[in-house]
C-alpha cells in the first residue's frame, strides 16, 4: 500500500516539473466564395506555432479537398487559394485533420444557412477575429486582421404605408311590405247583410178564371190561399212595392212549404166536397165494384 502512494506521489511531482505540451486547433477567419479566384484565410488563435501539414479545407462534396502545407505563428494570418471551388449561391467550407477527418471548424453561407453570400466586393469573415460572430465585410483583409474591417449592413427598406381602408357604409334595409290582416286594416270594407226580400202573394185578376157551378166555392178556397200568405208575413220589398207577383204560371216564384201543404190540403177538400155533392156515394159504390 505504502509503495502506490509513493508512486501516486512521484506522478504528480515528476508532472509539475515537465508540463505537458497543450494542443492548439487553428480557425477558419475569412473566405471569398464570389467568383473564381476562392481562397480561405486561416487564423492562429493559440500561443504556439500550428503546424498546418496535419489539416485540409473540404465543403460539401466528397471530392473536393484542399491539403495544407506550413505553418502559422500564434496571433498569425495564412491563406489558401482554393480556385473556383466554392458556390457562389452558398456552400459549407470544413476545416478537418486528415487523420481520421474530424471537423476541428466550420462555417456555412448562402442557401446552406449561416451568414448570406458575400457578393464580389465583399467577404465572409469574423467580426474580429477567432470570435464566434460571423458577418459580411465589405472589403477584403486577406492575410491581415478582421479587427478594422467595415461590417456591411443591408439597407433598411423603407416599409410601405398600408392604406387605411374605406369604410363600407352599412346598406339601409328596404322595408318589406307585409300583408295586412283584415282585422287590422281600417280600409277593409265591411261586407253588408244581405237585405231581405219579402215577396207579396197576390191573386192575378188578368189570369182567366173556369167559370163553373162551383166557382163561389173556389173564390172562396183562394181567399183563405190568401190570407194564409199575409199570415206568413210575406210583404212587397220597399223597391217594389207596386210590382204585382203572379201567383199561377210565374217560374220566379218560391212558394214556402206549409203554403204548398196548405194548398194540397184545400184541393183535396174542394174535390172530396165536388164528389158529395154531384155523385151519390150508392152510385160511386156500384160503379167501383160494378155491383
Amino acid at each position: 500500500m505504502r509503495k502506490q502512494v509513493l508512486a501516486f506521489c512521484l506522478s504528480l511531482a515528476l508532472l509539475g516539473l515537465f508540463p505537458s505540451k497543450s494542443f492548439t486547433s487553428p480557425l477558419i477567419n475569412e473566405f471569398s466564395s464570389s467568383d473564381s479566384s476562392d481562397w480561405i484565410e486561416i487564423y492562429n488563435s493559440g500561443t504556439e506555432v500550428v503546424d498546418l501539414s496535419l489539416y485540409r479545407i473540404r465543403d460539401l462534396t466528397a471530392n473536393n479537398k484542399l491539403d495544407l502545407s506550413g505553418s502559422v505563428p500564434p496571433s498569425g494570418f495564412t491563406s489558401f487559394d482554393w480556385s473556383n471551388k466554392l458556390n457562389n449561391g452558398g456552400d459549407l467550407i470544413k476545416l478537418v485533420l486528415i487523420s481520421d477527418e474530424s471537423i476541428t471548424d466550420q462555417v456555412s453561407y448562402g442557401n446552406q444557412g449561416g451568414i448570406s453570400a458575400p457578393t464580389s466586393t465583399q467577404t465572409g469573415g469574423r467580426k474580429s477575429d477567432g470570435s464566434a460572430d460571423w458577418v459580411i465585410l465589405s472589403a477584403s483583409s486577406k492575410g491581415s486582421s478582421n479587427n478594422s474591417s467595415d461590417v456591411f449592413s443591408p439597407p433598411t427598406a423603407t416599409p410601405t404605408k398600408t392604406p387605411t381602408p374605406t369604410k363600407t357604409p352599412t346598406p339601409t334595409k328596404i322595408p318589406t311590405d307585409k300583408p295586412v290582416s283584415p282585422a287590422k286594416n281600417p280600409i277593409a270594407l265591411k261586407t253588408s247583410t244581405p237585405t231581405k226580400i219579402q215577396i207579396a202573394v197576390t191573386a192575378n185578376p188578368n189570369l182567366p178564371v173556369q167559370r163553373s157551378n162551383n166557382s163561389a166555392k173556389i173564390t172562396q178556397n183562394f181567399k183563405i190561399a190568401t190570407d194564409f200568405a199575409k199570415v206568413r208575413n210575406i210583404t212587397v220589398t220597399p223597391k217594389i212595392k207596386s210590382k204585382k207577383v203572379q201567383v199561377l204560371g210565374s217560374k220566379d216564384q218560391n212558394f214556402s212549404p206549409l203554403f204548398l201543404l196548405g194548398g194540397l190540403i184545400l184541393l183535396l177538400a174542394g174535390g172530396s166536397w165536388f164528389i158529395l155533392k154531384n155523385y151519390n156515394l150508392q152510385e160511386i159504390y156500384e160503379k167501383i165494384f160494378n155491383k
